[in-house]
């Protein structure tokens, strides 16, 4: 028997021998695989503790131990029924429950050697409620696991540098774009196909589902947080947990996509960084696969949009944090992050093609008036120009010192505009209307009979009438029953307006 901390398991391992609650249930059973978002699960749970057991007999042993208490004889009050049975330390019942414990009997025990006994423990709900939500959400897992086993991603398609880790410098990246075709158009199976389009977010989505598939979120925050701190600390770094982390995007992304948009929207306290990296890398992935790329082409505009902005951890803190419209010098030291971006990957062993010049043009814009090179539109990698839209929407709706969030639909209004000046791809925005519609998925809105709700879908063709999710009644109030609408199937209503969601007493993923 050996006890395990749930923080010391390793994640994608095998498990070889089972693995149980300190209070007796089955966690984890031989052949199953700990994932990150299983780990996460556990300690979001509260089991941070689990025991591994080998051999039958030490399994029923331990099973029998958590499930009885100890009891001195002398602690057994005589002359009444017993509650339950009793047993020996072998789990051999010594006496039936419901049988009048006399001083008769309580002499022989001791006569047989017996100072204590064993009866059954009271039931621990809430550990036992802990398991049962984990074996569920697991399961949960294991059904987004089974929605996406169709889709095999062939990593000896994706092409990547090979011995250039200590070239990579501005210089060999500008040579490169001269040289390259960077026109990347959608080809073979689309990844858009195997989107499931037939969730009933009334019905489909319980509490333990929405903890499962957000836990596969905040494993890829973790994730990402520590690469990011062994990059800022001049370790080397796998390419394969960033693999790994853009393939649970894209799973999640088949299986259920507007609720990923929205978890999405979860923030990590004072990161902006961190958490900003993780949403690009969400809403690039939604882009790409509206777009009709197949699912290698969308793992690595996934993988490099987790990096597009790597080169902000040179940028001197303070700069970030200042609560006031940056100087000239400030705005062209925030504008070199492009090129640390670069120089950073170097540690990463290995990494796509594509990826340095995600990082080093997502900020370029298709007339020329982009950083840091001042590039337009042929010369703008087109994964460049999917990541770029989605960082712009995310820096839009996120709180910056030096200025308040704009909520979702004014966002979304302004990358119109953008696009509509011809600064950035305008079939780019259109992919994105099309994933999250014009009142992005997430977002609140008050439609014209006056209540108030939660965007949770989008209306294919109707970006103007998503599907919304009541949750406030026209006079203000919470609706005792949410209720699904999709304004398509309701001409007489529309949305009003949008509105800001932040006085709302209402969880992320109430509504969903």
């Amino acid at each position: 028997m050996r006890r395990i901390k749930t923080s010391a398991l390793n994640t994608d391992e095998t498990v070889l021998n089972p693995l149980y609650h300190p209070n007796g249930e089955l966690i984890h059973t031989p052949g199953e695989r700990i994932s990150g978002a299983h780990l996460y699960l556990l300690q979001r749970l509260g089991i941070d503790e689990v025991v591994e057991l080998v051999g039958e007999k030490e399994i029923q042993r331990f099973i029998f131990l958590a499930e009885h208490e100890s009891v001195s004889i002398a602690s057994i009050k005589l002359d009444e029924s017993l509650s339950s049975d009793i047993y020996d330390e072998n789990g051999k019942i010594i006496l039936r429950k419901g049988h009048k414990f006399d001083l008769e009997q309580k002499d022989s025990l001791y006569k047989k050697g017996f100072t204590d006994v064993y009866r059954p423990k009271p039931a621990e709900e809430q550990s036992i409620s802990a398991v049962r939500q984990y074996r569920e959400a697991v399961a949960a897992l294991n059904e987004l696991e089974s929605e996406a086993q169709n889709i095999t991603i062939d990593l000896s398609n994706i092409k990547e540098f090979q011995n250039v880790r200590n070239k990579l410098t501005q210089e060999f990246v500008e040579k490169q774009i001269e040289r390259m075709n960077l026109h990347v158009a959608p080809s073979g199976k689309t990844l858009r196909g195997h989107i499931n389009s037939h969730i009933n977010p009334m019905h489909a989505r319980t509490d333990v589902y929405k903890l499962a598939h957000s836990s596969v979120v905040l494993n890829t925050v973790k994730e990402i947080n520590n690469i990011f701190k062994s990059i800022s600390q001049g370790k080397s770094v796998r390419g394969e947990i960033i693999q790994n982390v853009s393939r649970e995007i894209i799973k999640c992304i088949v299986r259920d996509k507007d609720f990923l948009l929205n978890v999405a929207n979860m923030r990590a306290a004072d990161d902006y960084l961190l958490s900003h990296s993780v949403r690009v890398a969400v809403l690039a992935t939604a882009i790409s696969t509206s777009m009709g790329y197949n699912p290698e082409q969308v793992l690595e505009i996934a993988y490099g949009a987790f990096l597009h902005d790597i080169g902000m951890l040179k940028v001197p803190r303070v700069i970030l944090e200042r609560n006031r419209k940056l100087s000239s010098e400030e705005r062209m030291e925030i504008e070199k992050h492009p090129l640390y971006g670069v120089t950073l990957l170097q540690h990463i062993m290995t990494f796509p093609q594509s990826t340095p010049f995600i990082a080093y043009q997502s900020h370029e814009r298709s007339d020329g008036t982009g950083y840091p090179s001042r590039r337009s539109t042929q010369l703008i990698h087109d994964y460049a120009k999917i990541v770029a839209i989605a960082d712009i929407y995310d820096a839009l709706i996120s709180e910056r010192p030096y200025r308040p969030a704009l909520i979702p639909y004014k966002a979304m209004e302004e990358i119109i505009f953008l696009a509509n000046k011809k600064r950035v791809d305008p079939l780019v925005v259109k992919a994105f209307l099309n994933s999250t519609s014009l009142f992005p998925i997430g977002s609140w809105v008050e439609i014209t009979d006056g209540r108030k709700g939660k965007v949770i879908a989008t209306s294919a063709g109707e970006n103007t009438r998503p599907v919304v999710c009541i949750l406030y009644n026209h006079e203000g109030k919470p609706v005792s029953m949410p209720e699904r609408m999709d304004l398509r199937k309701y001409p007489e209503l529309k949305v009003k307006k949008a509105i800001d969601g932040k006085g709302m007493d209402v969880s992320l993923t109430d509504g969903f």
